[in-house]
């Protein structure tokens, strides 16, 4: 009889922790946590150093909430930043891809790729932004769900 593996239950979609995104170079863990303290509830703070992004946790998932709604499409640093709920991370098998976002990172881009050359590349998967630094050799892709994500990679 063959074995029956049982169902992945779905991951929760609500959370405590926000995920920001296009944080400026000079942003600190100190920055920050005023900048999301503005919501208030802020319990830590986990930089991604020499990355331009950070997870930020919150003392409840409302507080969370909350930061996402009040603090979205507001200027950090200089930079304006991308606020989302954290995504609970799911293990991955052999060939599974493991998802946090809707947002990849693209690294190791040869310096004489253009924007327009990614644009062009992502087209078929429904992006829905792409971020590219000059010089920095990666971008962040967003896509319209985890799922037109997955398909990309």
């Amino acid at each position: 009889m063959p074995e029956v593996k049982p169902e992945r239950p779905a991951p929760p979609t609500e959370s405590d922790v926000v995920f920001c995104g296009n944080l400026n170079d000079e942003s600190t863990a100190e920055s920050i946590t005023e900048f999301f303290n503005q919501a208030g509830g802020v319990t830590s703070v986990r930089r991604m150093e020499g990355r331009p992004f950070g997870f930020i946790e919150f003392a409840s998932m409302d507080a969370a909430a909350a930061a996402v709604e009040q603090l979205s499409g507001q200027e950090l640093d200089g930079n304006m930043v991308r606020i989302n709920l954290a995504q609970p991370k799911r293990s991955g098998g052999r060939g599974e891809v493991v998802l946090e976002s809707d947002t990849c990172f693209v690294g190791n881009i040869n310096d004489t790729v253009e924007e327009e050359d990614l644009e062009e590349l992502f087209d078929e998967y429904d992006y829905s932004e792409i971020r590219m630094p000059p010089g920095k050799g990666f971008a962040f892709v967003s896509f319209e769900s985890n799922e037109a994500a997955a398909k990309a990679f």
